[in-house]
């Protein structure tokens, strides 16, 4: 059943998803930066497979958020915000949805097509859905790398405004997604 536009709050998945996904991506960021400026070795490797790892799990836990927003819909937009903010945060709200896919997706290719090991923190091979392709895996290397300064922006501008609205407007717009409000 969709429900969409009942609650004042986000609700209980919603918000664990979010905020599991927030965590990863404070993970995520600080080891893709490290292991780019080590030298080879059984650090690199392992830093490489936590990024690779994590990456996977952010990509699920995204297409899982994406599903649950379709069958569960968002919370009605709070009172507190102008048309153009609803409009806005929506832009936003999306762009995360779209980058937080390709990211990862520009990743494996990148992994795969260079005929690079990976797999799920060490517990088991990742399917390989693509045979070795050094052109390909340049293009998703390329891709992965550029979508980085995206991903930057999107989630500094969903935070900025968040931290905005509530210390700046104090109004209830971090406080619907807040855990445990």
């Amino acid at each position: 059943m969709i429900r969409r536009g009942k609650a004042a709050r986000y609700g209980g998945v919603a918000k664990l998803l979010h905020w599991l996904t927030a965590l990863l991506i404070l993970v995520i960021v600080p080891v893709g930066l490290v292991m780019t400026r080590l030298d080879g070795g059984p650090l690199q490797d392992r830093l490489f497979t936590l990024h690779e790892s994590t990456g996977i799990t952010i990509l699920v836990l995204t297409v899982l958020r994406f599903l649950w927003r379709i069958g569960h819909g968002a919370p009605t937009h709070s009172t507190a915000l102008a048309p153009i903010e609803v409009a806005a945060s929506g832009a936003v709200h999306w762009l995360l949805y779209a980058l937080l896919i390709l990211m990862p997706v520009s990743g494996y290719i990148f992994v795969v097509a260079g005929d690079f090991p990976i797999t799920w923190f060490d517990l088991f091979q990742v399917p390989r859905f693509l045979a070795k392709d050094e052109a390909l895996s340049k293009l998703g290397e390329t891709a992965h790398l550029t979508l980085q300064y995206a991903v930057y922006g999107a989630v500094g501008l969903h935070v900025a405004a968040a931290l905005h609205h509530h210390f700046f407007k104090r109004n209830d717009v971090l406080s619907r997604m807040l855990p445990f409000s």
